[in-house]
């Protein structure tokens, strides 16, 4: 069976859903052929096979040309593909365009929906509009099958009219190995300069619109007056423009000294870093899965997260929910979790033995219908 796999990004490009995607691509590479066609970044190569995976990247200005920038490279792919699989949201764009070149099975792999929440970002009129219909566009776009990520998910998908016949629900997995219970990690609390006593709460992720982050950091103002509090961000450096806001804010406001910013780690390093929290704080607008809250709860971590979407599917443990967009819900939940003051969840089992099975279920189901 031949497999193409369109995807916005793939590595070494780093994310929660790259991860989803290097796992699903190497795991059918066993014993398929499968390509990957996807942007090209600054720090990556435009063709390489790496782990028996045919990896094609296409160099583009922006990521909203890519399905057009692509194109020649997919069809081509695309003509003697038995599956082809693409992802939200420019990758679907991509995608659609191939139904006269492939005979191939098609499925989108859905994250999230946001629908009407475009407009409560904060992101300009013109552009929450265009966005909107932009992924108006892609859901009146017909597949043959659709994949949610979490039961929240497939149900935003019956919102904007796609039938739960034509929708799987694939979690994602966690890798357990990695992810799993460990001590403080005292050395590199000391070597960021955090003393034995303060008590640190810790964001990892993207500084993007739905995560949330302006929101902690209104919060992490506030909590600055106490000293026994001490904030961790570990942000990754895209989108630029909210990555310098945030830097922007912590100068102006002269938090460097409550605040300490980490640059994105490695993702094998990124539990060692995790265990410097005592509790660990996923502020999220929206939320499709939610990679940190599952992987968190796997090292047993205690949490303060926003009740939207799938986070209250995924996560587990010591966990305090909030409304979203509150700095004050948050500034209230640190001081609680200062003090002890957790619900506790039942754990929840994401692996991805489990997930992988099943996404080889539907493309033999796919490719012999």
């Amino acid at each position: 069976m031949k497999i193409l796999f369109i995807f916005d990004y793939y590595f070494p490009h780093i994310g929660g859903a790259e991860t989803l995607y290097q796992k699903l691509a190497e795991y059918f590479s066993q014993d398929h052929e499968v390509h990957v066609v996807t942007q090209q970044t600054s720090q990556s190569v435009a063709e390489e096979v790496l782990n028996d995976v045919h990896i094609h990247r296409i160099s583009c200005f922006h990521r909203a040309l890519f399905p057009y920038a692509a194109l020649e490279t997919a069809k081509e792919l695309a003509q003697d593909a038995d599956i082809i699989q693409a992802t939200t949201y420019s990758s679907a764009v991509l995608a659609s365009r191939l139904r006269n070149y492939s005979k191939a099975k098609m499925i989108l792999l859905v994250h999230e929906v946001l629908g009407e929440r475009w407009f409560q970002l904060g992101l300009p009129w013109l552009q929450a509009w265009l966005y909107h219909r932009y992924e108006r566009m892609i859901f009146r776009t017909p597949f043959d099958r659709y994949i949610a990520i979490s039961q929240s998910t497939g149900k935003q998908l019956e919102k904007v009219g796609v039938s739960p016949t034509k929708m799987e629900i694939i979690y994602n997995g966690v890798d357990n190995e990695l992810f799993q219970e460990r001590e403080m990690n005292w050395e590199l609390r000391h070597q960021l300069g955090i003393s034995d006593h303060e008590y640190v709460y810790l964001y990892a992720g993207r500084p993007g619109a739905t995560k949330g982050v302006f929101t902690l950091l209104e919060a992490a103002k506030e909590l600055s007056k106490d000293k026994r509090f001490c904030c961790v961000l570990i942000l990754g450096k895209n989108p630029t423009h909210d990555y310098q806001k945030v830097k922007n804010f912590i100068a102006k406001n002269r938090l460097g000294k409550s605040i300490i910013l980490v640059d994105s780690v490695l993702r094998s390093d990124l539990p060692h870093y995790l265990a410097i929290a005592n509790v660990v704080v996923v502020p999220s607008f929206t939320e499709g899965f939610g990679f940190l809250a599952a992987e968190v709860s796997n090292m047993q971590i205690p949490m303060i997260v926003t009740n939207v979407d799938a986070l209250p599917e995924v996560v587990s443990g010591q966990v305090i929910f909030i409304p979203s967009k509150s700095s004050s819900a948050i500034v209230a939940a640190v001081e609680k979790a200062e003090q002890g003051m957790f619900q506790t969840v039942s754990p929840k089992d994401f692996s991805w033995e489990t997930s992988l099975a099943q996404y080889d279920h539907l493309y033999e189901q796919l490719s012999t219908t």
